[in-house]
């Protein structure tokens, strides 16, 4: 059955192959052991829907932090860019700056969007 596959990957050498099967089996298996066990048992019905809210404020106020910085490192880089006189530095920069600052308008639509 996996023959069939690598024959098809015959670019690949034999221990690519192998590392990738390996790879593939290792993050199979991790995600197959993974377990979610729910249950409301004498619990508020509601105390879960709470605890997700908070999880996704938390991460979005970081996500926010984040993107913030990253557009921050992207100006910088900009700076330096002009300075030096490289378009190609420029571009990237550019690049680096709108990365941040999709990050950060991600983060604040949803407390746009959510009213948090």
């Amino acid at each position: 059955m996996f023959t069939k596959m690598f024959d098809r990957m015959s670019y690949l050498s034999f221990k690519k192959k192998m590392k990738l099967f390996l790879m593939m089996t290792f993050a199979f298996s991790a995600l197959a052991s993974t377990v979610v066990y729910a249950s409301t048992n004498g619990l508020d019905p509601n105390q879960g829907l709470e605890m997700f809210s908070a999880l996704i404020s938390f991460l979005a106020t970081w996500m926010g932090r984040i993107g913030g910085m990253v557009a921050f490192i992207g100006v910088i880089q900009f700076a330096l860019a002009t300075y030096n006189q490289s378009p190609e530095q420029r571009v990237t920069a550019m690049l680096v700056f709108v990365s941040g600052a999709m990050l950060l308008g991600v983060s604040l639509s949803y407390s746009f969007f959510i009213n948090v």
